[in-house]
């Protein structure tokens, strides 16, 4: 197979990927929507579980963290030593920033990856 008819096979593949991508994404949003509608109807009649002929279905309640002061959460870490709050990844765009400032991150190293631009002409 020549590169042109490689290039258009990718251009295809891409083209069928973003079309199920937004069939996809509309899927969620409906999913998120019906969830959402069954989770007032419950709790508007109090219930906890439900069965029909199809399924059973169960209402979790959780409580979930979400960060309001950065701040507080850092000096809280470094006070006590609790790291395991953060997750073990890094900002590439901060690491890149440092580095093109001929800063060196310890404990970072640089990888290769390559990629491909394709733009339509």
């Amino acid at each position: 197979m020549t590169l042109q008819e490689k290039t258009r096979e990718l251009l295809d593949i891409r083209a069928a990927k973003s079309e199920l991508l937004d069939e996809l994404k509309q899927a969620k949003e409906l999913e998120e929507e019906c969830e959402q509608a069954i989770i007032q109807l419950m709790n508007d009649q109090s219930l906890d579980a439900f069965r029909n002929g199809d399924c059973q279905i169960t209402k979790r309640v959780t409580q979930k963290p979400r960060l309001g002061n950065y701040q507080e959460l850092l000096e809280y870490i470094i006070q006590t030593g609790g790291y395991d709050l953060l997750q073990k990844r890094i900002s590439e765009e901060a690491v890149r920033e440092r580095w093109d400032n001929g800063i060196v991150v310890p404990g970072v190293a640089p990888f290769v990856k390559q990629s491909l631009t394709v733009r339509g002409v």
